[in-house]
């Protein structure tokens, strides 16, 4: 079958079209590779900056339990303040009673 000039001016123009198209689509996809590699640079900065404020939480925990074990330490120190307080006002008021 033989290709008239018609038929071969239309080929021309969907190979052209075709061409266009795939121009377009290598642009589009090198602005998606560039897009995602700026969203994976921006990704990995944030992670960074979460891997930073989770170490820093873990040592406010550290600070914490530390705070914690010592009102435990100040509790046991005035409870038993508080059951040795009426000995000691007893003893400083015969020390006062006793001297003249």
């Amino acid at each position: 079958m033989p290709v008239t000039e018609s038929d071969f001016n239309e080929l021309k123009t969907r190979v052209s079209r075709l061409e266009k198209a795939s121009i377009n689509n290598t642009e589009t996809i090198t602005w998606m590779a560039g897009m995602l590699g700026t969203i994976k640079a921006v990704q990995d900065k944030h992670t960074e900056r979460l891997d930073g404020i989770d170490g820093r939480l873990d040592r406010i925990d550290g600070r914490l339990d530390g705070i914690d074990s010592r009102l435990n330490r100040v509790e046991a120190e005035i409870t038993g303040l508080r059951k040795d307080m009426p000995s000691i006002v007893a003893d400083a008021v015969r020390e006062v009673m006793r001297t003249p």
